[in-house]
C-alpha cells in the first residue's frame, strides 16, 4: 500500500502491508535467500520494509488505523485453518489490515 498516496482516500477504505524491513535489508531473509536475490538484490522490486513495531505510527501518521497485526503463525491459525488447506505460510508473512477511519 502507498501510504503517501493514499492520504485521500475515503473513510472506510482498508489496505494492507506485508513487508518486513529485516528481509529487506538481509539481515534476515527467513530462510528464502532465492526470494531475497530476486526481488530484493536483483529486480529491486522491494526497497523498503518496515519493522513490525513501526507500523501503527506510519499508518497513525498518514490518517491510518491499525486494524489487525499479524505474524505467520497466527495468520495460519486464523485464516488458513479454518478453511481446511494444508498450505504453509512462510515467516516472511507479517500483515498489516489498516483502515482509513
Amino acid at each position: 500500500m502507498a501510504v503517501r498516496a493514499s492520504e485521500r482516500n475515503a473513510p472506510g477504505v482498508q489496505g494492507g502491508i506485508a513487508c518486513r524491513h529485516d528481509f529487506v535489508d538481509g539481515s534476515d531473509t527467513h530462510g528464502a535467500d532465492a526470494l531475497h536475490r530476486r526481488f530484493v538484490a536483483g529486480q529491486r522490486l522491494w526497497r523498503i520494509g518496515l519493522r513490525p513495531r513501526d507500523v501503527g505510527a506510519l499508518l497513525t501518521g498518514y490518517g491510518w488505523r491499525k486494524v489487525e497485526d499479524v505474524g505467520a503463525e497466527e495468520f495460519q491459525v486464523r485464516y488458513v485453518r479454518p478453511t481446511g488447506r494444508d498450505v504453509p505460510v512462510s515467516p516472511l508473512e507479517r500483515t498489516v489490515l489498516a483502515e482509513k477511519p
